[in-house]
């Protein structure tokens, strides 16, 4: 082969594959500046995150430890911040809210809300919400039953 030839097919396919590069770079710096959000917000409440969970517009992670639960949800360029002691929880369970819709080919279930609720010991304390998915956000799921499912069984066992 020519090297002209090499050298125009390596432009091409540098042109075609560099949005895809590009794209994959920005996902993981807005992830790992996400994770480091996390993390600085554990250390302003004494704690050190031992897992998390990253998806699309939120983090989540605990601290095993002292027993401490952090979520960080963006909305837009809204960052909304919380803390949870496990040591108050009484107990916590998943809220699904769904509806059916018709379809070509019949119905499906489609889901409004995905929540982490939180239940306190201390019964004057007001119920603790994690909106995990929303589908006003206009976002897909992908994944937050997974990371719901996984943190109800680790604050469960945490608070038992």
């Amino acid at each position: 082969m020519e090297p002209g030839i090499i050298i125009t097919t390596l432009v091409i396919l540098a042109l075609i594959f560099a949005p895809f590069i590009a794209m994959y770079i920005r996902s993981r710096a807005k992830r790992n500046t996400k994770i480091v959000q996390l993390k600085d917000f554990a250390i302003s409440h004494n704690s050190k995150i031992s897992s998390y969970e990253y998806c699309k517009n939120f983090v989540i992670g605990i601290d095993e430890n002292t027993k401490n639960l952090f979520f960080i949800k963006t909305i837009k360029d809204e960052i909304s911040e919380q803390a949870i002691d496990l040591k108050s929880i009484q107990w916590c369970k998943i809220t699904n809210s769904s509806r059916s819709a018709k379809t070509a080919g019949g119905s499906s279930t489609v889901v409004e809300r995905l929540e982490l609720n939180f239940y306190p010991k201390n019964k004057n304390d007001k119920e603790i919400i994690l909106e995990l998915y929303n589908h006003n956000s206009g976002l897909q799921l992908s994944g937050e039953f997974q990371i719901a499912e996984t943190y109800l069984e680790k604050i469960n066992r945490l608070i038992s």
